[in-house]
């Protein structure tokens, strides 16, 4: 096991997936507003090659790639994944924060 993962749990920081490169197309993709409630809503952004989220809780956060479809934050223990329909089109963000499991339904 790394003693960077060791160390994580010993000390209780997030442990983080390693950041892939994914084509700007699919990031453009997942680009919108995505709503958790009626008083909260995420928006997700794209500068250059990078994602970025924006929550009123937490300000703008980037979002690393840990796969296709799958995303990280460093600055917070949460993990990210964008659902597609059958077309390919993107419906929902799927959140996993702290132990919490949130649907965020795609708006814009």
């Amino acid at each position: 096991m790394p003693i960077n993962f060791v160390r994580r749990i010993l000390y209780n920081q997030p442990v983080h997936s390693n950041e892939i490169n994914i084509p700007d197309s699919i990031l453009a993709s997942y680009v919108g507003e995505y709503q958790i409630s009626p008083e909260s809503i995420i928006t997700i952004s794209k500068e250059g090659h990078q994602l970025k989220g924006f929550a009123r809780e937490y300000g703008q956060l980037e979002i690393y790639p840990s796969t296709e479809h799958k995303f990280f934050l460093k600055a917070l223990d949460a993990e990210l994944e964008f659902v597609k329909d059958e077309n390919g089109n993107v419906i929902k963000l799927l959140i996993d924060h702290q132990g919490m499991h949130v649907e965020a339904k795609k708006i814009k």
